[in-house]
């Protein structure tokens, strides 16, 4: 079967060929693979795109969960209290009367109405834990205020742990634990950059701010009272601890 049309200027009826037909495919096949491939390629940008957006975003809030959290230790402690708890590449743990469920507190950070009651949060001798990823175990006291009772900060530990959640070796997930209950995950999918430590310390010195070696760390508050004749020497390097250094990278989790 041929097709005609009509050739308006000769009257005459004239029909496609098979090559015509044969060639009109083959362009048209052209065309539309050239549309697929340049759909394809702005998908996979597109993708790639979201991608590093989320890995930036989980980065951001990473950063921004310690920035909020880390400066608030040395909050409304208590006499003997100390601010620094432990101090390693991957672990920090703090005292800070962070949170409290009491209306009006003028002490808490922050004010949390669903909130355990502040003493039953605060830990005692009793809830004696070890700092997750070492072998201290704190407190070594009960740190109560003029009347009494336990002290109202909490103690506050952020830990880097291996992801077991991805097929990378290399990456790891922060942590956050409160006192000795459960750790929550603040985020995964983070990387060492470069064979760095996690956490850095800077200290207090006579030309103004130093930072402690990495060959020194861990250091840990191991003298139960802070400020005692036994708080002195290598035993209080972790007292004169001022800020806190995270150097830390991100992945979307993939290989490569």
């Amino acid at each position: 079967m041929k097709m005609r049309l009509r050739d308006p200027c000769s009257g005459l009826a004239r029909g496609f060929t098979i090559v015509e037909l044969l060639v009109s495919l083959v362009v048209f096949g052209l065309v539309m693979t050239g549309a697929l491939r340049f759909l394809q390629v702005q998908n996979q940008g597109f993708q790639k795109g979201m991608s590093y957006m989320g890995t930036l975003q989980n980065l951001r809030y990473v950063v921004g969960t310690l920035e909020q959290d880390v400066q608030t230790a040395g909050t409304n402690l208590v006499s003997g209290q100390p601010e620094v708890v432990y101090a390693g590449g991957d672990v920090v743990a703090f005292n800070s009367d962070y949170a409290t469920s009491t209306p009006n507190d003028p002490f808490a950070v922050f004010f949390d109405p669903d909130l355990e009651d502040r003493v039953g949060r605060t830990m005692t001798r009793a809830q004696r834990t070890a700092i997750p990823q070492t072998s201290f175990a704190y407190p070594d006291s009960t740190y109560r205020d003029g009347s009494g009772l336990p002290g109202p900060a909490e103690t506050l530990i952020f830990f880097f742990t291996p992801d077991d959640d991805t097929n990378r070796t290399d990456d790891f997930a922060l942590y956050r634990q409160v006192n000795a209950e459960e750790p929550q995950l603040v985020a995964n999918d983070l990387l060492r950059v470069e064979g760095q430590p996690f956490f850095r310390y800077m200290k207090e010195s006579g030309t103004g701010v130093d930072s402690i070696a990495d060959n020194l760390l861990p250091l840990a508050h191991s003298i139960p009272i802070h400020g005692s004749p036994a708080d002195t020497g290598r035993a209080s390097l972790v007292d004169s601890i001022r800020a806190v250094r995270v150097t830390v990278g991100a992945t979307n989790g993939k290989e490569g």
